[in-house]
């Protein structure tokens, strides 16, 4: 028997984000309330409950968190993105500025199909939200930004 190259569950690409120390906790219960994401694991340090390391699931992909330390740097807001389909990108917008979230762009229709809308959450992540409204025959491709 082989075995697969890629661990069951996960996609060939799977995001990590480090975000400022302090911060990943908040950024879990953000994304459980406005994604309905799981926690599927975490470590956190012993000694001050820094997060080491976490894995998040959304829908059917994965993604880690974890925390930077503020001695080695900053991370400045908008550095990571994810771009997420989801059901109804104008009512999972709402509920990330209600969350805390920070408007970058409201719900608009574009020309290649998808309603698009960017907020950043507060630890400085954006995410493209979007929901596919039509298919565009001869389109361009699906570009991310505006």
């Amino acid at each position: 028997m082989s075995i697969p190259w890629k661990a069951e569950g996960y996609t060939t690409v799977t995001p990590y984000y480090h975000v400022m120390e302090g911060d990943a906790l908040a950024l879990i219960e953000f994304l459980k309330t406005v994604f309905g994401a799981e926690l599927m694991w975490q470590h956190l340090e012993p000694a001050d409950g820094r997060v080491v390391n976490s894995e998040v699931r959304i829908g059917d992909s994965r993604f880690f968190i974890s925390e930077f330390h503020a001695a080695e740097g900053t991370i400045h807001p908008g550095t990571h993105h994810a771009r997420v389909y989801v059901e109804d990108a104008d009512g999972i917008y709402q509920l990330a500025l209600q969350e805390g979230a920070t408007s970058i762009k409201e719900p608009a229709d574009m020309a290649w199909g998808d309603r698009v809308a960017c907020v950043e959450d507060p630890s400085g992540i954006r995410w493209h939200l979007l929901t596919q409204k039509q298919i565009v025959e001869g389109s361009p491709g699906r570009p991310w930004h505006w």
